[in-house]
This record gives structure tokens, C-alpha cells and sequence, in this order.
């Protein structure tokens, strides 16, 4: 076979899949964050805030508990007493949560004040935090404002966790 003829093919095959894996993603939960993103396109089935680009080492919770790794286990310290955590429960709610269905504000909600929820630290040394207004059913990320019943149920799943 001639040279010219593998490479079309190898394309038109290339083609096939891209066009393939395009109707399933939108058929199901919309095409990934990362395809929308690089061509400024807004994902129209679902919001979703993926917040874990890198590991966390640590995650505080109102600002009183927090969960830490020690080589590969989890604790989680309350006050002075520390205790270790299912590790496989703890990287199981990384995995449900890492990726959030939110609902974007286009106009952040005026005089709300806000504290912290989940302040998390990256093994990069990058720390962030999910804060909620106390008036409004309102969550900040960095410099995006939501609404997100998939963050409360985070929140919840992780103090059950930690029982």
C-alpha cells in the first residue's frame, strides 16, 4: 500500500472516533470541561466545577477539623485528638466530589458575606477554600459563585466520614 493511503486512512479512522466519542459525550453528560474550555465553548447539558486539578493533602472543615495525609493514610485531627480514616473511604469521596455539579451565577449575590466551608491544601502548596454566604444558598470558588447541592452533599459525606 502506498504511503499517502495509510495516512488518509489512519485519519479518517482518527475522524471516526473523535466524531463517535462527541455523540456519546453529549448524550450523557456533555462533552469533558477541558474540550469546552480550550474552544470557549459553554458546556449546555451540565455545570460542573472540577476543583482537583492536583492531589490535596489536607482538607479543614469550618474551619475546626481537619483531615491530613501521613505517608499514605488519612487522620483526621478535632481539637487535640487524632485519629486515622478509612483511606479507601477517603479516596472513594475525592473521587465522587473532585468534580462538582454546579449551577453558575452570572451576577454575584451583592453584601453577602461568606465563610469558610472546606479550605483544601494542594501537595503543590496551593491552598483554596469553598466558602458559603450566610444569607444566600451561595458557594465561591476562587473567583466563581454557585450553587451546588452536590457540594452540600460533600460536605456531609466527608463529617460522616470522619465519625
Amino acid at each position: 500500500m502506498n504511503l499517502n493511503i495509510l495516512v488518509k486512512l489512519n485519519f479518517l479512522i482518527l475522524g471516526l472516533f473523535l466524531v463517535g466519542y462527541t455523540m456519546y459525550s453529549l448524550n450523557h453528560d456533555g462533552l469533558p470541561q477541558s474540550v469546552t474550555s480550550i474552544f470557549g465553548m459553554k458546556n449546555k447539558s451540565n455545570d460542573y466545577l472540577t476543583w482537583c486539578d492536583t492531589r490535596a493533602e489536607k482538607v479543614i472543615i469550618d474551619d475546626s477539623v481537619s483531615l491530613f495525609q501521613k505517608g499514605k493514610s488519612w487522620h483526621v485531627k478535632v481539637g487535640a485528638q487524632e485519629k486515622r480514616v478509612d483511606t479507601i473511604a477517603m479516596e472513594k469521596w475525592f473521587s465522587n466530589y473532585c468534580r462538582l455539579n454546579v449551577k453558575f451565577l452570572k451576577n454575584r449575590p451583592k453584601q453577602a458575606i461568606y465563610s469558610n466551608q472546606l479550605g483544601i491544601q494542594f501537595v503543590n502548596g496551593v491552598e483554596a477554600s469553598f466558602k458559603k454566604s450566610s444569607k444566600f444558598n451561595v458557594y465561591k470558588w476562587q473567583t466563581k459563585y454557585f450553587e451546588s447541592k452536590n457540594l452540600e452533599n460533600a460536605i456531609k459525606d466527608l463529617k460522616k466520614l470522619i465519625k
